[in-house]
């Protein structure tokens, strides 16, 4: 962290006025200009608090839901200052000033306390701080994974996280996500993630996990100094420095943290481990370890930092912020693997505290090989448009475009021109030229009454829909599906009623590895299909619609001649239809390789009227 004996300026965008929802700025040095990372931005909306933070440039963005009260920027070291929006003129000067408070030697006594009477005081105030109820909080996660200077993967997701009080445990389920990666090293996450991921993030809060330094019981482990104490909003803040003792054989931590003089709350804490432990350090445990060793994976942690910030809400304390950086050596012979990783993670909690309306089920809980496993490869620039909640650095867009690179990434576009979505959870869709891609983020089937993921337009009348398709896996792009029940090809629906209708012609795989074709009618919620082994999963379809009859084609390269599959009547052809491209994957079980893995590519779309 840079020197606290600094100055910062904020400078807010011209949109900072009464009623404003969203606003953005940078926080810099005040003596040398520099951005200031880190600072720390609270906003209130009424009842709701919500939250922010600078990025390593001093930049940030925030977009929130309702008009905002007011904006808290605050770092331990200086001054907060509060900003009142409702009733700002529109003078308002695009920068503001924020001033410093002194820092105060361990000389100057602020209450005649040792250490280890701070640590326990503050130990004991962390049980009267962790909320009475459950609740559930949103945050965005963003992770880096790097081998020296070589950047493979690039990973972020805003997650709904459902706390559970007396339990002491959360669940956590994907509401957005993206990942760009370097596909040819990042294959070695489907299997084992060497990473804690958002997981070990949103497990810094006070309710599941107290850190053993601030731990009653285990105290003894650690020996503990009071380096100074500095000011915040015009009290004082401890500054206690630990590490574990010398004649402790585990490998525990050694770090800073920052205590509250007059209420000792838990403000900040930055750990480390310590190199008195890292002769007992264990690098896997439990499950993990036998997983690694059946994939023949040497795995082996170098060490680790974690930063946690938490703020006061009325009397408990909530996470607002980690940061964590790991430093592993990884080795699996079978891929020809052997590197040295730096995984670097943030979180950022933008809603602290809501009721539980409806608990996250089994089947919608994040599964840590969700991370990369099953979010968008394609990490383009108006993914997440204009509400980034941890803006991004240009180091972050140095680090995605060399992926591109090396990956031989073309641009690529979210605007689908014209096109609707449907469960667009399930998967990401993109135009690249001519062509629509669309990736299987999630696991879902069109069988029966289950609905998968589509593309689609409203049309009324006859028509035809054709399209050359080729079916490759996301993760390798020179190899097909092979496994699970993976497709992707035309569709033509019923407009949402009880029952589901539909009619797909797709392509993909059917339990193994073998090409296929495939044709499913659903019809009041039953579903009848017909497979046939084909070559390759590149090819063309083709589905005409005149009266209530449906035809279908295909054929196998572009100037052959198109052959007729078969004809079939469907009464509720009548209706207004949903017309477009499909995408299913489902699997028998739940192993490390059952979870989506292809990439459809629809190219020379056409669609005629009749």
């Amino acid at each position: 962290m840079k020197s606290i004996l600094i100055a910062v300026a904020v400078a807010f965008s011209n949109a900072l006025v009464a009623q404003v929802n969203s606003f953005s700025g940078k926080v810099l040095d005040a003596q040398n200009r520099e951005p200031l990372a880190g600072v720390s931005i609270t906003i209130y909306e009424g009842f709701d608090v919500r939250g922010s933070v600078s990025n390593k440039e001093g930049a940030f963005f925030v977009k929130t839901v309702g008009p905002i009260d007011s904006v808290k920027f605050s770092m331990i070291g200086y001054r907060s200052r509060v900003y009142k929006i409702r009733g700002l003129s529109d003078d308002l000067k695009d920068t503001v000033m924020m001033q410093t408070e002194s820092t105060v030697l361990q000389e100057v006594v602020v209450h005649p306390m040792g250490a280890m009477d701070i640590v326990q005081q503050a130990a004991r105030k962390i049980l009267l701080t962790i909320p009475s109820k459950d609740f559930e909080s949103e945050g965005f996660y963003r992770e880096i994974i790097r081998d020296k200077a070589r950047y493979y993967s690039v990973a972020e997701a805003v997650f709904n996280i459902q706390f559970f009080v007396r339990e002491k445990s959360f669940k956590m389920q994907l509401e957005k996500g993206r990942t760009k990666e370097d596909v040819a090293y990042t294959r070695l996450f489907e299997d084992f993630h060497p990473g804690g991921g958002p997981e070990e993030a949103v497990g810094q809060n006070l309710i599941t996990h107290i850190p053993d330094f601030l731990n009653l019981s285990r105290l003894k482990n650690y020996t503990y100094i009071k380096d100074s104490a500095v000011m915040r909003d015009g009290h004082f803040i401890y500054v206690i420095s630990f590490d574990q003792q010398p004649d402790v054989h585990q490998a525990l931590e050694k770090g800073k943290m920052y205590i509250d003089a007059d209420d000792f709350n838990l403000l900040h804490f930055q750990a480390e481990n310590s190199e008195r432990g890292m002769l007992y350090l264990k690098s896997l445990r439990g499950n993990d370890k036998i997983f690694a060793e059946i994939l023949h994976i040497d795995f082996t942690i170098k060490g680790w930092a974690r930063t946690a910030a938490y703020s006061a809400i009325g009397d408990k304390l909530f996470l607002s912020y980690a940061k964590m950086d790991h430093y592993i050596a990884y080795k699996q012979p079978g891929k020809d693997l052997n590197l040295d990783l730096a995984i670097n993670t943030e979180f950022l909690v933008t809603d602290f505290q809501r009721p539980i309306l409806k608990v996250i089920s089994k089947g919608e809980e994040f599964k840590q090989k969700d991370l990369v496993a099953n979010l968008p490869s394609e990490f383009d620039s108006t993914y997440w448009g204009n509400s980034n909640i941890l803006s991004p650095a240009a180091e972050l867009r140095t680090i995605m475009d060399s992926i591109s690179r090396r990956n031989k990434d073309l641009p690529v576009s979210a605007d689908l021109h014209g096109w609707q979505s449907f469960n667009r959870n399930y998967f990401s869709a993109y135009v690249n030229s001519d062509s629509i891609t669309i990736v299987a983020v999630g696991k879902c089937a069109w069988e029966d009454d289950e609905t998968g993921g589509m593309i689609f337009k409203d049309l009324q009348g006859d028509f035809s829909i054709e399209a050359r398709l080729c079916i490759k896996k996301r993760t390798n792009i020179a190899e097909e599906p092979d496994n699970g029940f993976q497709q992707a090809g035309l569709i033509v629906r019923d407009e949402p009623k009880n029952k589901e209708n539909n009619f797909i012609f797709s392509l993909g795989t059917g339990g193994n590895s073998k090409p296929k074709y495939f044709i499913k009618r659903t019809f009041q919620g039953k579903t009848k299909g017909v497979p046939d082994k084909i070559d390759s999963l590149t090819g063309w379809l083709k589905m005409q619609k005149v009266g209530n009859q449906l035809s279908l084609f295909r054929k196998d390269a572009e100037n052959s001649d198109w052959m007729k599959v078969d004809d079939y009547e469907l009464d509720w052809l009548k209706d207004n239809l949903q017309v477009g491209f499909s995408i299913m994957s489902r699997f028998a079980g739940d192993g490390p390789k059952q979870h989506p893995d292809m990439k459809a590519i629809f190219s020379n779309v056409k669609i005629s009227r009749l």
